[in-house]
């Protein structure tokens, strides 16, 4: 999957609060975590691409959902 949410502050103030902020892959590699499918809420992982271009940089499930239309073991 290409895009992802990540918990961060939201507000200011009295209004701060933790949310969940949708972000491409490319900023996720950027950020701590905890990451979670946008579809399904479950966490998952990010990876960065390997050297040799063989897989581009992407997030999967920690555990692989058979119900979640994001997770390669979705059925």
């Amino acid at each position: 999957m290409q895009d992802v949410e990540v918990q961060r502050w939201a507000g200011e103030g009295s209004t701060r609060a933790f949310g969940w902020a949708l972000v491409g892959i490319a900023e996720a590699l950027r950020l701590d975590g905890p990451f979670r499918c946008p579809e399904c809420q479950k966490r998952v992982r990010i990876h960065r691409a390997p050297e040799d271009g063989s897989n581009p940089a992407h997030a999967e499930h920690q555990v692989g959902s058979k119900t979640c239309s994001r997770s390669c073991y979705y059925q």
